[in-house]
């Protein structure tokens, strides 16, 4: 975060440049390794912040394309209503949490079942700040909720391409606020 305190009034130097995809939305405008699909978003007070039916997406490139990958994802999210995040190749998801109204929970693609599998339901209130981990690595990915289980899953989609994607969609109703998001090889 920012300060450590949630104020979002003093810029982060949180970012090193190193990572394979960082941002904690201090700069006043979307950065341009972000694309708006569909909708619209703005950057204030230290938050992107989504309108009704919006989605967004950033293409990342990694060499992890084998079973021997390791990639993580930290964000720093307040609750909306009904959205989704997730990591994909571009085809089918590695992993994907959605909220929807007061629930959330993560899902893979099984390719071994080849079926989704879906991981515990937990309760979460609309405007509640929370830290979530995705760690994917030898085709199993895990998801943390604020250092809880949510979600752990072997044999989920493996990468065939270098070019990977996190995306943000927000359905309706209050928009989901993204206060950082860091992905980086471990």
């Amino acid at each position: 975060d920012d300060t450590g305190d949630d104020d979002d009034t003093t810029p982060g130097s949180s970012c090193s440049g190193s990572e394979q995809l960082c941002d904690d939305f201090e700069d006043g405008s979307l950065d341009s390794m972000w694309s708006v699909e569909e909708g619209n978003v703005s950057e204030s007070d230290g938050r992107l912040k989504f309108d009704d039916n919006t989605l967004i997406s950033s293409n990342f490139t990694t060499s992890l394309v084998s079973s021997d990958y390791s990639l993580k994802l930290l964000g720093e999210i307040v609750a909306g209503e009904n959205y989704s995040l997730g990591l994909s190749d571009g085809n089918m998801g590695w992993v994907t949490v959605s909220h929807r109204w007061g629930n959330i929970w993560a899902s893979c693609y099984d390719n071994v079942q080849e079926d989704l599998i879906y991981g515990n339901e937990v309760s979460l209130a609309s405007g509640t700040t929370y830290d979530l981990e995705i760690s994917v690595y030898g085709g199993h990915s895990s998801v943390f909720l604020n250092d809880t289980v949510l979600f752990s899953q072997d044999d989920c989609w493996l990468n065939a391409y270098s070019n990977l994607k996190f995306s943000v969609a927000n359905d309706s109703d209050d928009g989901v606020e993204l206060e950082k998001i860091v992905v980086d090889e471990f």
